[in-house]
């Protein structure tokens, strides 16, 4: 990709995740045009559209009104990335990063032929062959569908082979991917954006910790051994320039507490917890992508204060009545309803510390904090 492209243009935005219309609102207050597609006539990104278009006979149609297109989700339908790869519609993003999501086996054909750290897997297509997978790489181990068919993210961890039972649904005649789970690490991410020559902005990095609904808490991770952020900055820019990539795209490691880094997965796109950026950097991941997608130069990275970052579902977001008039630090966002996540908006929390920002937070009960630990 090469040029500018201006306001007054339509961007052309996929995708049925929140972040969509997040990125559709940035894009508006620069003075674009959005053309917005989804498969669903409620998902958020058509309430910020100029153009809504929906369902597949409408594809030819938002790749017409648009100048370009870009995906702020993490997952597009592989038949709608192959539809617009044969019309040669400018997709600055490319199309590589976005096959990997949606195919867990080429991603790891990708992080080995790149000398990456992976954790030790096989395939399988049968119960039987995930019982044989998971003694041969030891329990416990993490099943889940080598080719996505959704947004949500379809996995099992089995701990022994009393749980075998656990994997039938997802054997429906598709390839599994078993892959040996660590019980005891630390998960991080790293966010990135690229722009058209090669240049990156690196976001703080954050710890991660998937919640027993599924869903993502993340703070920022001021204490880190440079060593360690140094090999998870090296192998992020190596991703984005051997793929030639233009965007916003993370990157999640495993750190074991031997202290051996595993690369765990890459998403394109903006991810849910990276609005944990949008007030306490200089500039937010939906801006930066937009930047650099239009031709515009980067924005330098500059943290201002430490975040964490709490998903909210119907549940807790009640609880959240009993602190509206004392917590004078936190930022609430109440998303729109989505199909395929629990998930009904975040509370992102900003000071000078985040362990001590984590502990403020476990004392509101609004979380179980049980198991989420910043050591």
């Amino acid at each position: 990709m090469s040029g500018e492209v201006l306001p007054g243009s339509t961007i052309g935005i996929l995708g049925d995740d929140v972040m969509s219309a997040y990125l559709a609102q940035t894009a508006r207050r620069q003075g674009f045009k959005i053309a917005g597609y989804s498969d669903y006539p409620d998902a958020p990104i058509l309430k910020e559209a100029d153009y809504r278009l929906v369902g597949r006979e409408e594809l030819v149609n938002f790749i017409a009104l648009s100048d370009i297109v870009t995906y702020a989700s993490s997952w597009v339908p592989s038949d709608v990335t192959a539809q617009l790869e044969q019309t040669g519609i400018e997709l600055p993003q490319g199309f590589d990063l976005i096959g990997f999501t949606d195919d867990h086996a080429l991603s790891k054909a990708f992080a080995e032929e790149q000398s990456f750290n992976v954790l030790p897997y096989e395939i399988g297509t049968s119960l039987d062959d995930v019982a044989v997978a998971a003694r041969n790489l030891g329990y416990p181990v993490i099943v889940k569908p080598i080719y996505r068919h959704s947004q949500g993210n379809q996995a099992v961890v089995l701990k022994g082979a009393y749980d075998l039972g656990k994997v039938a649904p997802l054997i429906d005649g598709s390839p599994v991917i078993i892959e040996s789970w660590l019980a005891e690490v630390q998960e991080y991410s790293m966010t990135l954006v690229r722009d058209q020559s090669g240049v990156t902005a690196a976001y703080p990095l954050r710890q991660t910790h998937r919640m027993d609904n599924g869903l993502t808490a993340a703070w920022t991770v001021g204490q880190t051994a440079n060593g360690v952020r140094q090999e998870m900055l090296d192998i992020a820019n190596k991703i984005g320039n051997v793929l030639g990539y233009v965007g916003a795209y993370a990157v999640h490691f495993f750190y074991a507490d031997n202290g051996t880094l595993y690369l765990r997965d890459v998403t394109a796109g903006i991810e849910r917890d990276d609005a944990m950026y949008t007030d306490n950097v200089t500039c937010s991941v939906e801006e930066q992508h937009l930047r650099v997608i239009t031709g515009q130069k980067l924005m330098p990275i500059v943290a201002m204060q430490e975040a964490v970052y709490m998903p909210l579902t119907p549940e807790n977001q009640e609880k959240l009545a009993l602190h509206w008039e004392i917590q004078d630090n936190w930022r609430i966002n109440v998303y729109p309803p989505t199909r395929y996540s629990s998930q009904s908006g975040h509370v992102v929390v900003s000071g000078a510390d985040s362990a001590k920002i984590l502990n403020q937070m476990q004392v509101a009960n609004v979380w179980d904090f049980s198991k989420i630990t910043t050591d």
